[in-house]
């Protein structure tokens, strides 16, 4: 009988914690233009995704010279059974405020930033 290979257990992830993000490419890949992930630290899975570790998308996006930058959080506390129905939206664009200007006015803090963005919409700038 061959040996059995005894695989180590992972921690437990701390839902309390945990943070559901979404990455903004600054230009699209293909067809793909954001990333939908999960972290029980986020700063430490940024700095994994920056150093090449993270996702595979996100190494892809960065070999191929795209910038990104998170734009929008949901938690904590937050689980992957909520990053899965946001997956299952496969919406990502109307999540994110740089690319919904509709989201972006329900959330403009104050009336200055408000007609801030109706002046961009107009005039059709970003």
């Amino acid at each position: 009988m061959p040996d059995e290979v005894i695989k180590p257990k992972k921690a437990p992830v701390d839902w309390s914690n945990g943070v559901i993000y979404l990455v903004h490419f600054s230009k699209k890949y293909k067809h793909a233009g954001h990333y939908l992930g999960f972290a029980s630290n986020l700063e430490a899975r940024l700095k994994r995704h920056r150093e090449g570790r993270g996702s595979n998308l996100l190494k892809v996006i960065q070999d191929a010279g795209i910038d990104w930058e998170v734009v929008r959080t949901w938690g904590p506390p937050a689980s992957p059974k909520v990053e899965a129905e946001l997956k299952r939206y496969r919406n990502n664009r109307a999540l994110c405020p740089l690319c919904n200007k509709q989201y972006a006015m329900e959330k403009a803090e104050n009336l200055r930033e408000k007609r801030r963005l109706l002046r961009l919409e107009r005039t059709g700038d970003s």
